[in-house]
């Protein structure tokens, strides 16, 4: 469905949301270290025109305001329509796409990586000519309720959102290759689980790099499985998704080593990979019930 178009829209790069809206973003995902997925937050108070355009990536845009008027035309698809909060758009990778805006908006941008989409495509649909199609206006709640869990992740916990955004982005383009393709999909696959030998491989791989910046998609590549199944078959298999199965290792080896030395709390949350001391007493906190410090004097009397 490729079109020539007069301009290209790669949301990888920095501000490329002022070429289409007047002002600057109010959220960006660009300086988060995040793979397969950009978001950019937008808010135009005024009547504004986006130029003939095409995205680089396939793009999902979230409407955030009560009520806005929208004349959208994508590929040779032309239509206007009033939008509610929740509802969806989605824009293929490469297909021309032009905007008018009536009154002010409010829109999240989730540009999804067309590669990454079409790896998972390639275990849940026919790969064979596997097209996704534009959506003028959907209610999907899904996907609205993963694009704020993504916002959110970036407005609470910019460094250390890394992981569990990768699972969210997993589902979110697993659920879009789903239900917005012109494929048949093929999900009856690997119904068990793990075998037993991939979980203990995979958990051994976890076990081995708690320390580091670890990703799903490392932990699947090691078992030579996609990110999507692997997480879906780990879930089926543990009851935990790799990124709370991951997030609940490192506590436990945090509480050990609270309990057990003197290591300085700070040097603690850097060696079960936490990017950050904060992050570390915010999720620690949350899921433990107390802050480390005092989970240390409690056991050190």
């Amino acid at each position: 469905m490729k079109q020539n178009n007069s301009l290209t829209i790669d949301w990888t790069q920095k501000d490329v949301g002022s070429q289409l809206f007047p002002g600057s973003s109010l959220l960006s995902s660009h300086k988060a270290g995040w793979e397969n997925i950009t978001l950019e937050h937008h808010f135009v108070r005024s009547v504004w025109e986006t130029p003939k355009i095409s995205y680089a990536q396939h793009t999902v845009i979230l409407h955030l305001n009560p009520k806005t008027n929208l004349e959208r035309k994508i590929g040779d698809r032309r239509q206007d329509y009033n939008m509610s909060i929740g509802d969806i758009a989605i824009v293929p990778a490469h297909v021309n796409h032009y905007a008018v805006n009536k009154n002010e908006c409010e829109g999240l941008f989730l540009a999804l990586d067309p590669q990454f989409v079409a790896q998972i495509a390639y275990e849940t649909v026919d790969p064979d000519s596997m097209e996704l199609v534009p959506t003028f206006i959907q209610s999907d709640p899904l996907i609205y309720h993963l694009g704020l869990a993504i916002k959110s992740e970036l407005e609470t916990d910019y460094f250390g959102s890394r992981p569990y955004v990768e699972s969210l982005t997993t589902a979110l383009a697993a659920h879009i290759v789903k239900k917005y393709s012109t494929r048949k999909v093929k999900l009856d696959r690997y119904e068990d689980g793990l075998s037993r030998y991939s979980l203990r491989q995979a958990i051994s791989y976890i076990e081995d790099n708690l320390h580091s910046n670890l990703k799903i998609a490392e932990i699947a590549e090691n078992i030579g499985m996609s990110p999507f199944y692997f997480s879906r078959l780990f879930r089926k298999s543990m009851g935990l998704s790799p990124h709370e199965y991951l997030t609940q290792r490192r506590l436990e080896v945090a509480k050990h080593k609270l309990k057990k030395t003197n290591i300085p709390i700070i040097d603690i949350s850097a060696e079960v990979g936490f990017n950050s001391q904060s992050h570390f007493i915010t999720l620690f906190k949350k899921q433990v019930g107390t802050t480390p410090l005092k989970y240390r004097k409690e056991f050190r009397g």
